[in-house]
């Protein structure tokens, strides 16, 4: 027994036209909206998406643009018959993982001892890569070396991972380690992720994308 399903609302903002979609994951199993949902404007001021990037993807507590103000996604109802999303002023400030948003402040320590923190990284564009490196699982790891080998010192690149032996080159940050705890609920925050983070020399969150798609987004990282 399950569902599967999307919801979405049109709506109009001042002259100009939204749509905004819901789903849920885990709503073959819970019936509900109220564990995972994905939120994505799919309508913006009528320019109408046929493709939706992981930066797109929204959740609640998150961010959406409509006409350059900023409003949060307060809640969902476990129905997924209604959306509250309350105008916010101030998103230039706020510090977290979206695409836009100030980095948080972090500090983690590589598998060889070196610590790492944001204030000594924004020097240089910065790739936090995550991967699955348990069970050998080369799909997800082969592509941060190809990283390495392509940007070489220009960029900043740290891979987390956990039960990871290959240490001949780049930067390897355990993510079961429990000294990197607070790292690993900012940016992995699940066992297998295989997320990226680029951080800009402004300190801001400037994309998002899994990791064995990185060619189609880091083309202009050298910019």
């Amino acid at each position: 027994m399950g569902k599967r399903e999307y919801l979405t609302v049109s709506f109009r903002l001042g002259d100009k036209d939204y749509e905004i979609g819901v789903s849920e994951s885990r709503n073959p199993l819970s019936f509900s909206y109220g564990f995972y949902p994905d939120v994505a404007l799919l309508n913006d001021a009528g320019v109408k998406k046929d493709t939706l990037l992981i930066k797109d993807l929204l959740t609640i507590g998150a961010y959406v643009n409509l006409n350059e103000q900023y409003y949060k996604i307060e809640s969902i109802s476990k129905l997924g018959d209604s959306i509250i999303l309350v105008k916010e002023k101030a998103f230039n400030t706020i510090k977290g993982t979206q695409v836009g948003m100030i980095a948080p402040d972090f500090k983690a320590v590589s598998i060889l001892g070196d610590t790492i923190r944001k204030l000594d990284i924004i020097n240089k564009k910065t790739i936090i890569a995550n991967s699955c490196g348990c069970g050998g699982d080369s799909i997800s790891t082969d592509p941060y070396f190809d990283m390495v080998n392509t940007f070489g010192n220009d960029v900043n690149i740290f891979h987390v991972v956990s039960n990871f032996k290959k240490l001949d080159r780049g930067t390897h940050i355990d993510s079961e380690a429990p000294i990197n705890r607070d790292f690993y609920e900012i940016f992995r925050k699940e066992y297998c992720s295989r997320l990226c983070y680029v951080i800009g020399i402004d300190a801001r969150v400037i994309d998002k994308f899994v990791i064995t798609d990185w060619k189609n987004n880091t083309i202009n990282l050298l910019d």
